[in-house]
């Protein structure tokens, strides 16, 4: 069932332009697949997709090409237009985005699989990141910047 509905995202994202886990969980039920909002975010997570910018502006949704390293350049890019504040207090960092974007941000900082990072969680505006301890939160607080290059 998994792999089934996984593969039918896949065929979408390449065929439609989705912008929203909530458009691609009712183009899933319009194809007889039932699903919650959290399953398709579990399986966004899992397919590594990608949120790339279309040609009318908006973000799609988009599976990573063969070739695509991890933390490329697209993530970075995405990274850089959608954060607006990175701070941190104790073992938490706390990411401020554009209204919307707050997924498009936490998709760039999972895809980095870096070792420091715990897990993610993304709202509207906002992502909060686990990591293992302050000195780690600091440390990568000081990477988003220089990704930033605040």
């Amino acid at each position: 069932m998994k792999n089934e509905r996984q593969a039918i995202i896949l065929k979408l994202i390449a065929e439609n332009e989705i912008h929203t886990q909530e458009e691609l969980t009712e183009r899933l039920k319009e194809n007889n697949i039932s699903v919650t909002q959290a399953t398709v975010s579990r399986d966004i997570r899992e397919l590594k997709l990608l949120k790339i910018m279309s040609d009318n502006g908006t973000y799609k949704y988009s599976a990573p090409g063969p070739n695509d390293d991890i933390f490329d350049e697209r993530l970075v890019d995405i990274f850089k237009r959608v954060v607006i504040k990175v701070q941190y207090v104790g073992f938490m960092i706390c990411i401020q985005t554009v209204r919307g974007m707050a997924n498009a941000a936490a998709v760039s900082i999972d895809a980095s699989l870096s070792n420091d990072i715990i897990g993610s969680v993304a709202g509207d505006d906002t992502v909060f990141v686990l990591v293992a301890n302050e000195a780690k939160a600091a440390e990568l607080v000081k990477d988003f910047k220089k990704i930033l290059s605040w």
